[in-house]
């Protein structure tokens, strides 16, 4: 989830898919199953009282590699590396650091999606079976047309997330995806309607990537 956009679920359904969704939604994880891993950067932007842009680095490579530093606000962090072997999490702030197995691959990466933040969406993107993941919590995909962003053009997936009592369907999340070649994820737009938002209106919670750039094994320095 997106774990700030979408809920974890048990079950490992492959989610509804309408039929005019199918191409950007192909070319999007055909792209992503095609890199050997990434580094981007993630910002969430949420137009909410005392509510902080949070920030979020991540690197990944195949098949179960990765490092994230989550910066929620001052003295607030976490890091979390996998070097294949072993998953360490820490809260610098805290001076406080686990150690356990690293997960296999991106399908196991269970709780560690929710300590992720902004970020934990990429787990998805380069898992082996990325629609697979993603029925974790989408229940359904839809196409949503053109979005132009500061002048350039997207296509968009509308996604609906599994309603379990945590995450109702009712909001949904918008991924702008590059049009061309290159599919690269521009980012998530969680759309809350009015009626959930205690008087303050309808409100877009945005998840923007940075600078994705391709990494290939050997290329990323995963420590803490």
């Amino acid at each position: 989830m997106l774990s700030t956009t979408l809920v974890l679920a048990a079950a490992l359904t492959a989610p509804e898919i309408a039929p005019d969704a199918k191409a950007s939604l192909d070319r999007l994880t055909n792209f992503y199953k095609n890199l050997p891993g990434a580094s981007v950067n993630i910002v969430m932007k949420a137009p909410l009282p005392g509510f902080p842009e949070q920030k979020t680095e991540f690197k990944i490579i195949k098949p179960n590699q990765f490092m994230v530093k989550q910066d929620m606000g001052p003295g607030m962090s976490v890091e979390i590396v996998s070097d294949g072997k072993t998953l360490w999490t820490a809260l610098p702030a805290e001076k406080q650091f686990a150690q356990e197995p690293a997960p296999k691959t991106f399908n196991d990466v269970g709780e560690i999606m929710m300590l992720s933040g902004p970020g934990s969406f990429v787990y998805q993107l380069f898992a082996k079976d990325p629609i697979k993941a993603m029925g974790k919590d989408v229940k359904k995909i839809e196409f949503g047309g053109s979005k132009t962003i500061k002048g350039k053009a997207y296509d968009v997936l509308v996604l609906t997330p599994k309603d379990d009592g945590q995450m109702p369907g009712d909001i949904k999340l918008e991924l702008a995806i590059s049009k061309g070649k290159d599919a690269w994820l521009h980012g998530g737009f969680m759309n809350i309607p009015a009626e959930m938002t205690q008087g303050m209106g309808p409100l877009t919670i945005e998840l923007l990537t940075q600078n994705w750039k391709v990494l290939k094994p050997g290329e990323a320095k995963l420590a803490l």
